[in-house]
């Protein structure tokens, strides 16, 4: 699985409605309403039972990365 096909999937909770002060029709609304972010990325049991399971860890990782270094950011904390 090369890094390329790897998909990183945000989840977590919602606000049910808009956030106070900000319009429903806000662009990034989606964003705003989330309480908290989970990322993923999915690996098959064949990744996980092979040789390479390190390899496609570590990949995962690094996918995650860049949204671990703006939420350490935006909290004021080091990265």
């Amino acid at each position: 699985m090369g890094q390329s096909s790897e998909k990183l999937t945000l989840e977590g909770n919602r606000l049910l409605r808009p956030p106070r002060g900000f319009d429903a029709g806000h662009p990034f609304i989606e964003d705003l309403e989330m309480n908290d972010f989970v990322a993923s990325v999915a690996l098959s049991e064949d990744q996980i039972c092979s040789g390479k399971l390190m390899h496609d860890f570590v990949s995962a990782c690094r996918k995650m990365s860049p949204l671990v270094k703006f939420t350490t950011k935006a909290l004021g904390l080091k990265f």
